[in-house]
């Protein structure tokens, strides 16, 4: 096991080797502008249409020129074009054929570029074209809160209070829904009800076409799955403050509330927003109430923290390549920073004009950042 730290050198590692990175945010004092990994970005402003009112975004992926947007509030997927104009909405409620009572996440199958829906109740895989129309649908024999799709497997992150009598935390099948490979027992990572702690924010993160990483709120690995190989790819030690699985526990024994306990301390918690663009690697981490938005250099191992000195709007990402980087803020949130920002003469004219379009009831802004 290689040990290396944001102080130390160049490493040369081998590709399978496990790195160990020590993190002390408060050490760090290097950081990375948005401006070195993009030259433009562009506001979308999605229309705000009474058929398309948008509660809270929790899945946002760039699709045939356009966007589509996961809704949690209203278990919808909208498809928006490239100016935000809304288009159609894909999948329906409903008990039938093509239809979901709830749904959890969506990704883009790359076979036919259909959109592939996870709905949980009932529990299946749904298929839909670009135009909305119902392909195909297959159930499922475990219930899972996310997937994405490597080759030809399909693959879903099932938590431990997800109810699956084997209890794994990753499964893959294929493209009929057949169980195909399963790693992680609930046993050999930290296990907690994640309705005690936060909500997992893209527990998988696609980097090219044959391996993703993944990574869960609660852990200090961060893990790359490869076809049916899953191993350890990232240590991140945070020493004395280091989440113990006694600690979870205990405090969920006493039936206490793990997320408002955690804030408390100054634990590291939270390991969410893990993307690989192929130079670095981002992750997001919270010590205690404070959050770090960190990226890793992947050659020389120096730790950097990362700044949107391109927009300073900071939004939550849900789609991170080499090429782009795609976010989403409230309209609420885009306004009341840019109202910060206005005050202190660091506004720019897109935000303006972007502005001048939106009131605190309006669907959210998406944030487009290009190379």
């Amino acid at each position: 096991m290689l040990m290396v730290c944001g102080s130390c050198g160049r490493v040369a590692s081998p590709p399978d080797a496990l790195v160990r990175v020590m993190v002390e945010p408060d050490r760090i004092t290097d950081t990375l502008g948005l401006s070195e990994l993009f030259s433009h970005y562009e506001y979308i402003p999605l229309e705000t249409v009474p058929e398309a009112m948008i509660g809270d975004v929790t899945g946002l992926l760039q699709y045939k020129g356009g966007y589509l947007v996961r809704d949690r509030k209203s278990r919808r997927i909208l498809f928006f074009d490239g100016n935000g104009r809304y288009l159609r909405q894909i999948g329906r409620s409903g008990k039938g054929a093509g239809e979901y009572v709830n749904m959890n996440d969506m990704v883009i199958d790359p076979s036919d570029s259909s959109i592939l829906l996870l709905c949980t109740v009932p529990k299946k895989l749904i298929w839909y074209a670009s135009d909305g129309a119902f392909q195909r649908e297959v159930p499922l024999d475990v219930y899972a809160e996310s997937l994405e799709i490597i080759g030809d497997r399909i693959f879903l992150y099932a938590n431990s209070h997800s109810g699956n009598q084997d209890g794994f935390q990753i499964y893959a099948v294929d493209r009929q829904g057949q169980r195909k490979s399963e790693w992680l027992p609930y046993g050999s990572v930290k296990s907690y009800p994640i309705s005690m702690t936060v909500n997992h924010s893209r527990p998988f993160s696609k980097f090219n076409d044959s391996e993703m990483l993944f990574s869960m709120p609660l852990e200090d690995k961060i893990f790359s799955i490869s076809g049916d190989t899953l191993r350890e790819y990232l240590m991140l030690d945070f020493g004395g403050h280091s989440l113990s699985a006694e600690f979870i526990e205990k405090t969920v024994g006493e039936g206490s509330d793990l997320a408002f306990t955690l804030m408390g301390t100054d634990y590291a918690r939270d390991l969410h927003y893990v993307f690989d663009n192929g130079k670095y690697i981002f992750f997001n981490v919270s010590f205690g109430p404070r959050l770090h938005r960190l990226a890793l250099h992947k050659t020389d191992t120096a730790l950097r923290a990362w700044n949107d000195d391109l927009t300073g709007q900071y939004p939550s990402i849900y789609e991170w390549t080499e090429d782009e980087l795609l976010g989403a803020k409230t309209a609420m949130e885009f306004l009341k920073d840019y109202e910060s920002r206005q005050t202190r003469g660091l506004q720019s004219s897109a935000e303006d004009s972007t502005a001048a379009l939106l009131t605190e009831d309006s669907n959210p802004v998406i944030i487009h950042y290009m190379k």
